[in-house]
């Protein structure tokens, strides 16, 4: 693949630069594969939520911890396919995931050790920006450069080097774009439980610390998160 035949134009741009090329990116040229993917990966993982608070009558952190685990592992997806979707029309979900099968032990690998790094340096609550900014582009080094599970940590690490603030500065915006998701879902489960008069399951997030909607908006946030 050359940079040439790249379907978006290559040039530095501003953070709200990067979100608003994330909206059109979706809505204009990813949009529906996105909703295939979706369909396939997002709706099955906020059933499985779904389950374990309803079935399983899990508590909403476990159900929060659980949700975030599988959203982290299918942002892999979403990372594939907007490679692919970059430099050619007509990506298929046969072509994302053969894509992602191929560097499957690679990226499993990679989430093991940024899990362990992930608990170490949470316990110093101060080490976590740190972490968040050398793993920002773990996947793409991992899925996409074809590094090895130890080898992407370290060239992610390696990307930002020199460029902490601004990276941190990314992080912050896209964990703001991921509760932004979270707080309109919610606000709109609110709204539809006051004017239908339904019981008072799809809110109650602010009460409660968590919900239906909310569980909803985080799921609807990857492919936005992914794709920015």
């Amino acid at each position: 693949m050359k940079v040439g035949d790249a379907r978006v134009v290559l040039r530095p741009r501003s953070l709200g630069e990067q979100m608003e090329l994330g909206l059109r990116w979706q809505s204009a040229l990813a949009g529906p594969l996105y909703l295939k993917l979706s369909a396939l990966c997002l709706l099955p993982s906020f059933a499985l939520c779904l389950w374990a608070r309803y079935s399983e009558k899990a508590e909403w952190a476990d159900v929060w911890l659980l949700a975030m685990t599988l959203n982290v592992v299918i942002q892999g997806v979403f990372t594939v396919a907007n490679s692919l979707l970059f430099f050619r029309e007509g990506v298929t979900v046969k072509q994302v995931f053969a894509q992602l099968r191929s560097r499957l032990g690679a990226y499993i690998g990679m989430l093991f050790f940024a899990s362990l790094l992930f608990i170490g340096m949470a316990m110093t609550v101060f080490l976590i920006p740190i972490f968040c900014t050398r793993c920002l582009f773990a996947y793409e080094t991992c899925l996409l450069e074809g590094q090895s599970a130890l080898k992407s940590l370290n060239r992610s690490s390696t990307m930002v080097r020199g460029l902490s603030f601004q990276t941190l500065g990314t992080c912050i915006s896209l964990s703001l774009a991921v509760l932004a998701f979270i707080t309109v879902s919610e606000l709109l489960g609110l709204g539809a439980t006051e004017i239908l008069d339904l019981p008072p399951m799809l809110g109650g997030f602010f009460e409660e610390g968590g919900s239906i909607m909310a569980i909803a908006g985080l799921h609807l946030s990857t492919p936005f998160v992914t794709g920015v």
